[in-house]
């Protein structure tokens, strides 16, 4: 993925681990959620909310990713108040799936990107 986005961004990789339904919102713009998996050195696993709408919804349901994909999002983190509490979400700007290979000791490596990037 080409480093296009310099300030104010984020970048995240991990499996996606759920993918939300399709919600309309009240002017009739459809958006969803999808989470995405990092697991740490100690085995403890850490869940990223994306949040996906127009075109980068659009363009993720075209490239027909599911969960257990391994993608990579560069965005923005965007916060906002739910149940009283201070909640982070990630708002791509692109996403991209990661494709493994296997290496002799039986482990995965990422071995480099598809060409199913979702520019905004």
């Amino acid at each position: 993925m080409e480093k296009k986005y310099k300030h104010n961004s984020v970048e995240m990789t991990g499996n996606i681990s759920s993918i939300g339904e399709i919600k309309t919102k009240s002017n009739g713009n459809e958006f969803m959620y999808i989470n995405i998996a990092q697991n740490s050195k100690d085995g403890k696993s850490s869940f990223y909310p994306i949040y996906l709408d127009g075109i980068i919804l659009e363009k993720f349901k075209k490239n027909g990713y599911k969960i257990g994909d391994r993608i990579t999002a560069v965005g923005k983190l965007e916060s906002y108040q739910k149940d009283s509490k201070q909640t982070l979400q990630i708002r791509p700007f692109e996403v991209e799936k990661v494709e493994y290979e296997k290496t002799k000791d039986n482990s995965q490596t990422v071995k480099n990107e598809s060409t199913k990037e979702v520019d905004m």
